[in-house]
């Protein structure tokens, strides 16, 4: 597929996510997907913080993530495409349900690989010493 189209695919994936579609998320998903995760360089107590693997990764990775927080605020900003890979930067606002603190990530950066329409690795970074302080009790 072209760049052009693999970017269409992760902009109707974040338009599934901000609207609660998760199957519609998943469906784009491969299910012999290979890291689907956040980079961290160290523990941490977030519960989306996991390395997984493969579609019921990606299951497991929402069910935490979602679980978790509430979104105050999804902004897809700047998305590029090169063959198979699509990059985009966010800012996401989340109430943390078990602290209540309200947890700001002014730029959170997504890497997608895709083939054959489906995303087949997928790698976040974030601020994960911010996002871990917010878990603190």
């Amino acid at each position: 597929m072209s760049a052009e189209q693999n970017l269409v695919i992760v902009q109707d994936i974040y338009a599934a996510f901000a609207r609660g579609d998760l199957a519609a998320v998943l469906a784009y998903v491969a299910d012999d997907c290979g890291d689907f995760n956040v980079i961290s360089a160290a523990p941490t107590r977030v519960p989306w913080h996991v390395n997984t693997r493969g579609k019921s990764g990606a299951v497991r990775f929402f069910e935490a993530l979602l679980g978790a927080v509430e979104f105050r605020a999804f902004e897809p900003r700047e998305l590029a495409a090169t063959g198979d890979h699509v990059y985009a930067t966010l800012r996401m606002v989340m109430h943390v349900r078990a602290t209540g603190r309200a947890l700001e990530l002014a730029e959170v950066v997504h890497h997608f690989t895709l083939k054959n329409g489906k995303v087949i690795r997928w790698r976040a970074t974030e601020d994960t010493k911010h996002t871990d302080a917010a878990f603190a009790s």
